[in-house]
């Protein structure tokens, strides 16, 4: 019965056998190029020497058989050819096979990640992101511009006491800088001073109003 229906081989095992015999014939032929290429230059040498010693009919005849093996070695590099090219071919067809199965694959990966992306859903969530987002900079910004209005008011204040500290100085007749300071001297103390420069304002004050009385 095994004999009348033998057991069907599935295309994966037909595939390895196909395989394996293609390398084993290519084996077999690189083994036959090596001999007719070695038997080519011994031949060659067996007719140099043959000749050096005067025998040309062995000359000749060693020149005819390195002919022979020359010939052969010419066709099994032909066949060699033709088994590496359906070698090849094997190979970029299981190369193209698993690509396809690859980009099949990534296909269909890509096809239900499109279906899940769902643009419009995405649209939404963008705008809203952006909403959010910018209602936290609004918010910041309105913090930013209180903030900016307590520091305005203190700047105010401390201008205004700047001002007055100035407007002191010059009806005082306060120098702008000292010329010179002695150390070695005792200061003098703070009422003596503010009650000299406003001895000395009221002396011009009134040197002025003398000017103008003459005139």
């Amino acid at each position: 019965m095994r004999r009348l229906f033998p057991k069907k081989k599935n295309k994966k095992e037909m595939d390895d056998k196909t395989a394996a015999d293609l390398k084993m014939a290519v084996n077999k032929i690189r083994m036959g190029i090596k001999k007719y290429e070695r038997a080519a230059r011994e031949f060659q040498i067996r007719a140099r020497r043959a000749v050096q010693e005067g025998n040309m009919k062995l000359a000749k005849n060693y020149l005819l058989r390195r002919k022979r093996a020359l010939r052969n070695l010419q066709q099994f590099q032909g066949f060699i050819v033709k088994l590496e090219r359906q070698q090849d071919a094997i190979d970029s067809a299981e190369t193209i096979k698993t690509m396809g199965k690859t980009m099949r694959s990534t296909t269909e990966v890509l096809t239900q990640q499109v279906e899940e992306l769902r643009p419009e859903e995405i649209m939404e969530i963008n705008e809203e992101s952006e909403e959010a987002i910018a209602n936290i900079e609004e918010s910041a910004e309105i913090m930013s511009e209180s903030l900016d209005t307590i520091d305005d008011f203190e700047i105010e204040d401390e201008l205004e006491e700047l001002k007055a500290e100035v407007m002191l100085e010059g009806e005082g007749g306060l120098p702008a800088a000292p010329v010179s300071v002695d150390f070695a001297e005792e200061e003098e103390p703070l009422d003596e001073l503010e009650d000299q420069s406003q001895s000395d304002a009221l002396k011009k004050e009134l040197e002025k109003l003398q000017k103008e009385l003459d005139i």
